[in-house]
């Protein structure tokens, strides 16, 4: 890293590639039930709270690492790494880290270098969508509601920043990669809501099918269901 701004890429990246290189040896382990308990759950607990700040924080001394970097920077920062994975797919993903390290190996390197390279491999507005997770605190609620037609599914889509004391005033928004699996078609499928509100048609549901919102909790969001919704998911 070329200063200690950029040091939460570092710790983070750590922090999530533990994970998948557990889950990659000892797939039965099931290690990601593990990573939202400890990892991921901490994160939603500490980044709703007022006194959060981003997971990138500029520094100006050194002696100024201590104060910043704490369970927000690893936590929050592995979250989101674990979400662009997911966004981008393992494949482009890793030939996005093999092209920065390339680039990279004989000099330091700024958080949007990655991003940069990671853009190349995946054709994917990387920088643009992270820089809404890195540089902002907080992260957001979606509320989904769901119409439907004899031959289409369509989910209405709503963001809007979780806070832990209630508040809703906020106006910030973020780039949010949506994963969603349905009755009818368990394979997931990702979309990126770009605005505070969107639609997105389900490719393969029939209505009344249950679908689920970011299965395996990838996405740093939490999700408010419609009571039609949330009832198709009760057993």
């Amino acid at each position: 890293m070329q200063w200690w701004t950029h040091l939460w890429l570092n710790e983070g990246f750590a922090s999530w590639i533990e994970y998948l290189c557990v889950d990659h040896c000892f797939p039965s382990w099931d290690i990601w039930l593990q990573y939202v308990n400890m990892d991921f759950s901490r994160a939603l607990e500490l980044d709703a709270l007022d006194n959060s700040h981003p997971i990138e924080v500029p520094v100006g001394h050194p002696e100024e690492v201590d104060e910043i970097f704490d369970a927000i920077s690893y936590c929050k920062g592995n979250s989101v790494i674990r979400m662009l994975h997911n966004w981008l797919g393992a494949e482009p993903f890793r030939k996005g880290l093999a092209l920065y390290l390339k680039r990279h190996q004989y000099s330091n390197a700024l958080t949007e270098d990655l991003w940069a390279a990671l853009e190349e491999s995946s054709g994917k507005p990387v920088n643009k969508v992270m820089s809404t997770w890195t540089g902002q605190i907080g992260y957001p609620m979606l509320t989904v509601e769901v119409s439907e037609t004899s031959d289409s599914v369509t989910l209405h889509v709503k963001q809007q920043k979780f806070c832990a004391n209630g508040d809703n005033s906020s106006e910030q928004t973020w780039l949010v990669p949506v994963t969603v699996v349905t009755q009818s078609r368990d394979t997931p499928q990702t979309y990126l809501l770009e605005g505070r509100e969107g639609e997105i048609v389900l490719e393969g549901a029939r209505p009344g099918d249950w679908i689920k919102v970011n299965p395996k909790q990838i996405g740093l969001f939490r999700v408010k269901y419609s009571d039609d919704l949330l009832k198709r998911l009760l057993p």
